[in-house]
């Protein structure tokens, strides 16, 4: 199983779009509260996440999430890994919806229409 994937196994349809209206740290991502459950995922699955990311947003996306950690890696990889749930709850959304636009979430927000990082 990829990340991807697990992710469209743990959270349906209707969770994806509470997740793309409220964010992760709205506590919808039941599965990923906790630092356990988000580190444990981006460890599990780092390689992907950051192809994912490196492949969809520029450089510096994950080098502001760092900046906004302050360096701490556990919070890094929690906001990363949320911001990775948000992107993909967007993405299953959107292929089920054509009209769903992303909104504002913890880690972006929308301009124009394109999801952009959201500095602190």
């Amino acid at each position: 199983m990829n990340a991807i994937q697990e992710i469209k196994d743990t959270y349906d349809l209707e969770t994806c779009t509470e997740i793309v209206a409220h964010g992760c740290q709205s506590g919808v991502c039941f599965k990923h509260i906790y630092y356990g459950d988000t580190i444990g995922f981006f460890d599990k699955y780092e390689d992907e996440i950051m192809d994912y990311f490196e492949s969809c947003y520029d450089e510096d996306f994950l080098v502001n999430i760092f900046k906004d950690a302050n360096c701490d890696l556990g919070l890094y990889k929690n906001s990363v890994c949320w911001a990775f749930i948000e992107a993909v709850a967007c993405d299953i959304t959107c292929e089920a919806e054509d009209t769903v636009q992303p909104l504002d979430t913890h880690m972006y927000h929308t301009v124009d229409g394109e999801l952009v990082y959201r500095n602190a």
